[in-house]
Formats: C-alpha cells, structure tokens, sequence
C-alpha cells in the first residue's frame, strides 16, 4: 500500500517474485521476470530454493558439527537433523536459542545477497518477503538488514515481511483475475 516499486518475494520453498516498478507489475516476453533461476549462478545464494530449505540445511550442519559436543545440547542441537524444520529453526531463534539464532544469521546473509541483486537490478523501494515462511522470519530480515548496504550500490530497499500467509499467491491470482474481469 503506498508504494510504487518493490518486489513481493515468494521464498518458502522456492524463490520467485512480482516485481512492481512504477506501479506496473512486469511480465517479460514469456512471463518470466519473477523466475529467481539466476540465483543459482550467483556466489553465496547458490540456488533458488527457498529460505526454508536454506535454514533446513544449515541447521543440520550445525546439528551434525555440534553432535560431538555434549557440554551444552539444548535447543536445536537437541533435534534429529533428519526432522528439522525451517519453523523449528525461526522459533528457536525468536526464543534466542544461540545455534539456531546463528543459523538464521547466516541465512540473513543469503537473504542480503538476494536482495542486494534485486536491488541493483530493480532499484525498489521495498522488498517484501512472503508465503508461509514470512510468519517467522523476522529474525533472518533482521540479520539481513546489517549487511543489505554492503550488497547493493543504491539506497538499500526496507525489507518487510508479509502479512497475508501462505496463500498469497492465489490471493493475488483471484484479485488479478477480478480486476481483469472489471476491464473487459
């Protein structure tokens, strides 16, 4: 509301975009702008898997690294990395459990590489981090934002989290396929 250039970033499970730039959503030639496919060829993103997979596996390194350590198991280096979840993860550092507070540090990073290429490529006023992960995932926006400036060359965009839940990309199929049925 109130802004004309920001990216709405899907980054649950996979990474994918809607990029608004002068109050006009961009499509491409085959409706493409919004693939995140590139992050796989860019240093320290790696991929476009999402932000859960990423604390997923961060989290079972650490788990499997700290498996030797019995001085100080509490928290996430009490889980079964088998059964690990990027929630588990969030809420564990939420409550400041220090592994899991480490990992979403590190996923901040990520996370301050993707935008900081969204960011020189786009130059948006936001960034707004959506689906079923931006529920918790103020710890790793937070984490994020201390290194944002260093990734990107222009003002660096405020990052947000969604509020409307995991099924935002239906909602904004039904409002787009409404607001074309009004014009026709």
């Amino acid at each position: 509301v109130g802004c004309r250039d920001y990216v709405a970033l899907l980054a649950g499970e996979r990474l994918g975009a809607g990029l608004v730039i002068d109050g006009h959503l961009l499509h491409g030639a085959q409706g493409g702008v919004g693939e995140m496919f590139a992050f796989d060829f860019i240093r320290d993103v790696d991929s476009a898997f999402g932000l859960g997979p990423s604390l997923e596996r961060h989290a079972r390194e650490l788990i499997a690294a700290a498996a030797t350590d019995t001085t100080a198991r509490r928290g996430l280096a009490t889980m079964d990395p088998a059964r690990v979840h990027g929630r588990d993860v969030l809420e564990l550092a939420a409550a400041g459990d220090p592994m899991a507070v480490q990992v979403t540090e590190a996923i901040g990073h990520v996370l301050a590489r993707i935008v900081g290429v969204l960011g020189n490529m786009f130059d948006p006023e936001r960034v707004i981090v959506c689906g079923a992960i931006a529920d918790g995932i103020q710890p790793v926006l937070d984490a994020a934002q201390k290194t944002l400036a260093a990734q990107i060359h222009l003002p660096a965009p405020t990052l947000l989290r969604s509020t409307l839940g995991g099924d935002v990309v239906i909602r904004g199929a039904l409002a787009r396929a409404r607001e074309s049925a009004r014009t026709v």
